[in-house]
């Protein structure tokens, strides 16, 4: 359920240091691909410097990922896709 994982994702900024309560987060879905949805999530950092930026980023990413976890929400890797075809090489030299 699409819903169920962009409201888990905004929950998951709750607890992580330096992401400010309000303006609420917002997740939204940019893009339903074949194999795929792409979801994006916006949220703001308190006094923001930029060498936190990174490490906010990341203590997001694990708290989002844990929550969906506990939810039973599978990320997934990109699905393998099998190529075939053949390649010709004319004249030599």
């Amino acid at each position: 359920d699409v819903g169920e994982a962009l409201n888990y994702l905004e929950a998951a900024t709750e607890g992580v240091e330096k992401i400010a309560e309000g303006p609420s987060p917002n997740a939204y879905v940019e893009e339903f691909g074949p194999d795929s949805v792409t979801i994006s999530v916006h949220y703001w950092i308190e006094d923001p410097r930029p060498q936190d930026l990174l490490s906010v980023r990341s203590a997001y990413a694990r708290a989002a990922k844990h929550r969906l976890d506990v939810a039973g929400i599978t990320i997934s890797p990109a699905s393998k896709r099998e190529l075939q075809g053949r390649i010709a090489v004319e004249g030599s030299g």
